[in-house]
């Protein structure tokens, strides 16, 4: 969950870091090893655009080897697709409804 100032205030959605940051860093923050990772896969890149600048967004798919124990804490759930784009159980961002629409797409040939 987003802290309570900025334009997505309160808003969940993905981790966001600079585009540099390894993600195996960023995973390793939120306790999983890489012995649970199964692969890493980069998305394609895409720019959303505000009234006054540009986010870049470069989204990241990252499969497990196995499901994870589900956890929560203050500002950081697991939770499906189907919650945050059918159910609309979280409130997200225009920018993260985006990313998560396009790993919900079947893969194309």
């Amino acid at each position: 969950q987003r802290k309570s100032e900025g334009v997505w205030q309160g808003l969940w959605g993905a981790l966001q870091r600079e585009i540099q940051t390894d993600p195996n860093k960023v995973l390793s923050e939120i306790g999983i090893s890489p012995k649970k990772i199964m692969s890493i896969e980069f998305g394609d890149k895409f720019r959303h655009t505000f009234s006054h600048y540009h986010l870049d967004i470069e989204p990241v798919l990252v499969s497990m080897k196995h499901e994870l124990n589900k956890f929560e804490s203050d500002s950081l759930i697991w939770t499906s697709l189907e919650s945050l784009l059918n159910k609309q159980e979280l409130g997200i961002s225009r920018a993260d409804q985006l990313v998560f629409e396009s790993l919900n797409k079947p893969a194309e040939k």
